[in-house]
């Protein structure tokens, strides 16, 4: 009977503490980004830590981990080239929402959702840069 008891104890807390975290259950830590490039054809490269992580030709669509220092070069021949920072926002509504959901747990996904990037979103969901034509 303890040995029951002992399971369904730690069943129960397993499943409270998953259950706490956005970045488990409610919001993914990947993002979609649509890429549309002036003039078309523009070629791309994702940059992460000065390494270059994909790469490609406009217009796409690239699913990808929320992470700070993303860059985006955008490149053609005759043109300049143009390079953006995508940058992350905390969202203030899923900060409130991480905090409610994770009370049963002290607090301890909130502090998890804080580092995994559960709490932000991306500023652009669209990029679409107009590369100007070398003289």
């Amino acid at each position: 009977m303890r040995t029951i008891l002992c399971n369904v104890i730690t069943f129960s807390v397993v499943a409270l503490l998953s259950q706490s975290c956005l970045s488990y259950m409610y919001f993914p830590l990947y993002e979609t980004v649509e890429l549309k490039g002036q003039p078309d054809g523009t070629q791309y490269q994702l940059l992460g830590n000065g390494k270059v992580i994909q790469s490609g030709q406009t217009p796409e669509s690239l699913y990808l981990r929320k992470q700070r220092g993303l860059v985006i070069r955008f490149s053609k021949e005759g043109y300049y080239p143009q390079s953006q920072l995508l940058t992350l926002e905390r969202s203030e509504w899923r900060g409130w929402l991480s905090m409610v959901i994770s009370i049963p747990t002290v607090f301890i996904g909130w502090f998890i959702d804080l580092d995994s990037g559960a709490q932000e979103t991306f500023s652009q969901s669209e990029l679409t840069p107009a590369l100007k034509a070398k003289p």
